[in-house]
């Protein structure tokens, strides 16, 4: 039975979504190369951010809390704020649009970050770059996921979620070069009065904002008719919470115990390097960036499993697989901080990202077969804001705990261990219990599909329909 489509016009149409190129670039595949693109860009700015972290506490003088507080606490209050207004909108609108504002408030605050000079101008680009993420991430999955085939969103999103790990990996592979590069431009006086790290912004943020003209190539794909919740207009997110609430704790609860952890190591573990081994970003800087760009491809590979084993049955393969993943390193997760070696360290660091922490495929993908068509992205956006938070949290409470009870620079590996040891353990366990409940909500979804009688065309004004 084909999936019916509903149109900018009101009209259902057949499912056309293509498995494969026929001939050029199928829309939907370049669709996902500006996307990938575009999410990279959120990682460039905020790794960089993390790697100039020295830079930044040396010329301004700040406090582990207050770096802490603009990489974790203050992002995440705006990204939380933002994020369920964005699904709202990205349910209802050209999501396209959705998403060029995004780019343009992400890339304008890149530049502001290069034009700031303490602590409170450099916290308020912050937030208005977590802002523009917030309008990304939701329409993206959402356009991703009516782009394609169901049986290929798994690949398609693991593709996207690849944007994250080149993010980093460019970030950390020319981050400490453009810095060498900013301090030169600084030293012959020919920086305008910035600090280094302020001009490193902004040759960055160059690229961002030329690359948002893509936004023009993309046509807005139509939305695939799902079975929907709620008798009434503004009651379906409120219904399909209570009927699903079980499995929804345990799988939020769950992937924001790893985005705890994940938020922590990405956003410290530079400044780990650089105390605990003396690494200088031009050193650790491309080896991070191999180590991410391994933990990208692997996500590819993953996600082409994912859609294999839920081909062949497996419904819950979207956390089944990740639950194995998370069990066998937990080992690892225990004892990384312990060892004396930095390269044995980089090792059993690269084993964890590649394995455990790149987990937003998994959860975005089960998120887009689960919700209904009518609200997905406001699904999506409710359980990135308590991801956020949940990373946000990781990464303030990693520098607040070094401040307050391991005595500061010294102490940063401390601070790490013991909240990536305590959260790995929760997110496997909270994860095992959302399988059986998962399982029967994946089947009720397609039952619900194949059982839903087509809607008859009705004219849609200059907004998209609710489906």
């Amino acid at each position: 039975m084909r999936t019916l489509l509903m149109a900018d016009d009101g009209k259902t149409v057949p499912d056309q979504r293509q498995d494969g190129a026929r001939g050029g670039v199928e829309p939907h595949w370049w669709a996902l190369a500006v996307l990938f693109l575009y999410y990279s860009f959120t990682y460039v700015d905020r790794s960089l951010a993390s790697v100039l972290v020295p830079e930044i506490k040396r010329t301004i003088h700040l406090s582990d809390t207050a770096i802490g507080m603009i990489l974790g606490a203050i992002p995440t209050g705006a990204f939380a704020l933002a994020s369920l207004p964005a699904g709202f909108a990205a349910d209802r609108f050209p999501r396209k649009w959705i998403i060029g504002l995004g780019v343009a408030l992400f890339s304008i605050a890149t530049v502001l970050l290069g034009l700031s000079d303490g602590a409170w101008e450099i916290m308020a680009a912050r937030a208005l770059g977590a802002i523009g993420e917030a309008a990304i991430l939701p329409a993206s999955y959402s356009f991703l996921a009516d782009s394609f085939p169901r049986k290929r969103v798994g690949t398609a999103i693991a593709i996207f979620s690849m944007g994250a790990k080149a993010g980093v990996a460019t970030s950390l592979a020319l981050g400490g070069a453009v810095l060498i590069f900013a301090q030169d431009i600084v030293a012959r006086g020919q920086g305008f009065g910035l600090f280094a790290w302020q001009v490193e912004f902004l040759i960055f943020a160059g690229p961002m904002l030329l690359c948002l003209l893509l936004i023009l190539t993309l046509k807005e794909p139509p939305r695939q008719r799902m079975a929907t919740f709620g008798e009434r207009k503004g009651s379906e997110l409120a219904a399909y919470v209570k009927s699903q609430r079980r499995l929804l704790l345990l799988l939020i609860g769950g992937f924001a115990a790893v985005c705890f952890c994940g938020f922590s190591l990405g956003n410290w573990i530079p400044a780990y390097l650089s105390r605990r081994f003396a690494m200088q970003p031009q050193e650790y800087g491309p080896i991070l960036a191999l180590l991410s760009i391994a933990s990208g491809l692997t996500m590819l590979v993953k996600g082409m499993l994912i859609d294999w084993l839920y081909i062949r049955g497996v419904k819950d393969a979207y956390v089944r697989l990740y639950t194995w993943l998370l069990a066998g390193s937990l080992p690892i997760v225990w004892t990384m901080f312990l060892v004396d070696s930095k390269w044995l360290f980089l090792v059993m660091l690269g084993l964890v990202q590649i394995v455990t922490i790149p987990f937003i495929s998994y959860a975005s993908t089960t998120f887009q077969v689960i919700a209904p068509g009518n609200i997905r992205a406001r699904i999506t956006s409710a359980a990135l804001i308590l991801f956020a938070i949940a990373g946000g949290l990781g990464t303030s409470s990693v520098g607040a705990m070094n401040d307050l009870l391991f005595g500061g620079d010294s102490g940063l590996g401390n601070s790490l261990a013991l909240g990536v040891s305590v959260m790995m353990p929760t997110a496997l366990i909270l994860l095992r219990l959302a399988l059986k409940p998962l399982h029967a909500a994946v089947v009720q979804a397609e039952q619900l599909n194949r059982e839903m009688p087509p809607e008859p065309a009705k004219p849609m004004g200059g907004a998209e329909a609710d489906v």
